[in-house]
């Protein structure tokens, strides 16, 4: 039901579709850190949290929710706190500053009723936040008063800059309920992974127009042998805004879709379904 960073061209607490547009100003250093991680210790996150749900869609069907992924939209963040500071001009930094959101995030999922209310959810993290006492907590939690599952979405670049605690932290966390996606992939790097090596459940492929001239050209039969290397079912299509987007999830086969056009086509359908019992079932119905 929740994440925490963004789109990252150093994202983390945050993804999202009104997070891809460029930032503008003077470049993150760290007294100006310092300052953001004092404003959110003492600002309000949920005027900051977004919610968007990943979907299993089928052709001439209603899109159904699968499980809703809650991020910190760093576009609210910015503005509220420094609307002057471009926060990722300074990847480093930037991954300092997605760390300390991480442990506003988990504070607000631990105590937020209301995003708590779903039975499956996605949550943006760190590797280095993986075997925090909070998030564990937060994992009893959910296990404790809901139905479903945490997905925690990782960067590929975050998960090999500490591989050995990616592995540590996954296996601990998998004998927990936990689930893993791996979050940011474009079609340069979707060919380059190994899902059931590095031990993920999910793999989120951003959209982008670069995508569908790439299925049309030379590399489309090696794209094509990723999605089903990865498995169709477990490929969501993320940041899908135009039925050009729908036709690449058709063509490889992605039975999840996530973004602002599957959002519209779900408020447009009338009455709400009863979820699935769990998120195993729901990759079994997205199939």
């Amino acid at each position: 039901m929740m994440t925490g960073h963004e789109s990252r061209d150093g994202q983390n607490t945050v993804s999202g579709e009104d997070e891809v547009s460029a930032q503008t100003g003077k470049p993150l250093d760290p007294p100006n850190l310092t300052i953001i991680q004092e404003g959110i210790a003492l600002a309000d996150l949920s005027t900051m949290i977004r919610k968007q749900p990943v979907c299993a869609v089928v052709q001439g069907q209603k899109p159904r929710v699968v499980f809703d992924e809650i991020y910190t939209s760093m576009q609210s963040l910015r503005r509220a706190l420094t609307p002057n500071v471009n926060l990722h001009a300074n990847r480093w930094l930037f991954q300092a500053l997605t760390e300390y959101l991480d442990a506003r995030m988990i504070e607000y999922l631990t105590w937020n009723d209301d995003a708590t209310a779903c039975s499956s959810f996605s949550v943006n993290l760190n590797v280095s936040t993986l075997l925090s006492p909070e998030f564990l907590e937060l994992g009893e939690l959910v296990r404790e008063k809901l139905r479903g599952s945490i997905i925690v979405e990782l960067q590929l670049v975050d998960v090999y800059s500490d591989l050995s605690g990616y592995f540590f932290a996954r296996d601990v966390l998998r004998e927990r309920g936990f689930k893993f996606c791996l979050d940011g992939m474009n079609h340069h790097s979707l060919p380059l992974v190994d899902r059931e090596a590095l031990g993920f459940d999910l793999v989120k492929l951003f959209w982008h127009s670069d995508l569908h001239d790439q299925l049309d050209g030379a590399h489309r039969d090696r794209l094509h042998r990723a999605a089903q290397q990865i498995g169709p079912e477990r490929l969501i299509l993320a940041r899908c805004d135009s039925e050009q987007a729908l036709e690449v999830g058709r063509s490889l086969g992605a039975a999840l879709l996530q973004g602002r056009l599957i959002d519209s086509l779900l408020q447009d359908s009338a009455t709400p379904e009863e979820p699935f019992e769990d998120i195993d079932a729901r990759y079994a119905a997205a199939s």
